[in-house]
Formats: C-alpha cells, sequence, structure tokens
C-alpha cells in the first residue's frame, strides 16, 4: 500500500503544478492582449497621422505625392478643381 505522506507530497506536487501552469497561462494571455493593444494604438496612430498630412498637404490647393512600395501617386483636393461653363478644365 502507498504510504499516506507520499500520496499527500504527490497530489499537492500535482495541484502546485497545476496552478503554476494556470498562472502562467494567464500572464501570457495578458501580455499577449498587451502587445495586441500597442499594436493597434500604434497603427491607429499612424493612420491619423498620415491622413492628417494629407489633409493639410493638399488643404491649400497644392498636390502632394504617396509613395507606396514601387507605386507613386500625385493627389490634390477635387474641390481645388474648377471647370468652367463649357465643361472644360481652364
Amino acid at each position: 500500500m502507498i504510504n499516506p505522506k507520499i500520496l499527500i507530497i504527490a497530489l499537492a506536487s500535482i495541484a502546485i503544478l497545476m496552478s503554476a501552469y494556470i498562472v502562467y497561462e494567464k500572464a501570457s494571455e495578458s501580455i499577449q492582449q498587451q502587445l495586441s493593444d500597442t499594436y493597434q494604438k500604434g497603427f491607429d496612430d499612424g493612420l491619423t497621422s498620415a491622413v492628417n498630412a494629407l489633409f493639410q498637404q493638399t488643404g491649400e490647393c497644392k498636390s502632394t505625392t504617396i509613395f507606396m512600395l514601387n507605386y507613386t501617386r500625385s493627389l490634390i483636393d477635387v474641390s481645388c478643381l474648377t471647370i468652367d461653363k463649357s465643361g472644360t478644365n481652364p
């Protein structure tokens, strides 16, 4: 028969290991959530900054150029474009 002290020690060890695993998992989830929140905030701030810059650069009816990888685009605010009564650009 198994010694009761050994059984108690084994069960206590299993309980401690299970508790440590649960604490580790919860801490990992918390860290992952914090990282995800940080990345999302960085993305949102970058997007806001880029849109604000485009508004400022095109606000005075000046064109601005944007770049992405190997692509280039020139942007201008369409409200700056005028059409005369004949339907052609001046």
